[in-house]
């Protein structure tokens, strides 16, 4: 935007010009007019020089910032195609890498483990929990038992305690643990009394809880079978004088004689 000192010194050549021309038209009479009209002149003449001077300067300066804008455009451009390189290099081996690494960190889904039951010994059976080779680490396995002694059923359920183990790594096994022959057991059955109920076992980390049939004729052996489906219970000691006087029509219906285990 031009200032006032501007306006002046491009106008006043103009103007003196103007006036020069005039005098040299009509010349004035007197002497001193004429004196002051060259002194016009050559005021006008030095405003006009001083415009070209400061024209001059204005292209100087417009040349030495043109010529800072250029180096700046061109050290910009170097580092944008510094940047290019940067980043191709990091499209190409580095973020594969990191992605790799991120992917390395997260976290595996863990295999669950998978306790099955054994039952061993006929002559007094015994228990053994195994969990499955390729299973994950079996986390404090613990079996629970609810049996009946047909033959006593007034003496109520067998006391067998709730057992828990601290882990069973994958393929491997926990046991032969005491089953039947708990002295809180051998306390209330007799030698060739029916023993039957259902046997389960679970942990933290199994992929299921499974249950099972438990049949023992005690001191003789006796038959295993899973159970499929929601884990099953004789509910009540009604429930299990009612099964005890017909034992082997009812044992066919809970657990089918082809797919029972014996006891080895």
């Amino acid at each position: 935007m031009l200032n006032r000192f501007d306006w002046v010194t491009i106008c006043s050549p103009i103007l003196l010009a103007v006036l020069g021309a005039w005098i040299s038209v009509r010349p004035p009479a007197k002497k001193y007019h004429l004196h002051t009209a060259i002194a016009l002149i050559l005021l006008g003449a030095l405003a006009g020089g001083s415009a070209l001077y400061q024209i001059r300067q204005t292209r100087k300066s417009d040349e030495t910032t043109r010529a800072t804008e250029r180096s700046d455009k061109e050290g910009l451009q170097v580092t944008i195609t510094g940047l290019r390189n940067q980043i191709t290099v990091l499209s190409e081996t580095s973020i594969p890498t990191l992605i790799g690494d991120v992917r390395g960190l997260q976290p595996h889904k863990a295999v669950p483990a998978n306790l099955s039951l054994r039952f061993v010994y006929p002559n007094e059976v015994s228990l053994i929990v195994d969990n499955a080779q390729g299973a994950g680490l079996a986390d404090r396995p613990k079996y629970w038992a609810q049996l009946i002694d047909l033959d006593n059923i007034h003496g109520n359920y067998l006391q067998i305690p709730v057992s828990m183990g601290d882990y069973i790594r994958s393929g491997d096994f926990l046991g032969p643990a005491q089953f039947m022959g708990l002295p809180a057991v051998k306390s209330l059955v007799k030698p060739g009394d029916r023993v039957f109920g259902s046997v389960s076992v679970s942990c933290p980390t199994c992929i299921k809880t499974r249950t099972y049939w438990l049949y023992v004729k005690v001191g003789e052996g006796g038959w295993y079978e899973e159970q499929q489906g929601s884990g099953k219970t004789i509910g009540s000691l009604q429930a299990a004088e009612t099964i005890a006087p017909n034992f082997d029509a009812y044992a066919a219906i809970f657990a089918p004689p082809d797919k029972r285990i014996s006891i080895q």
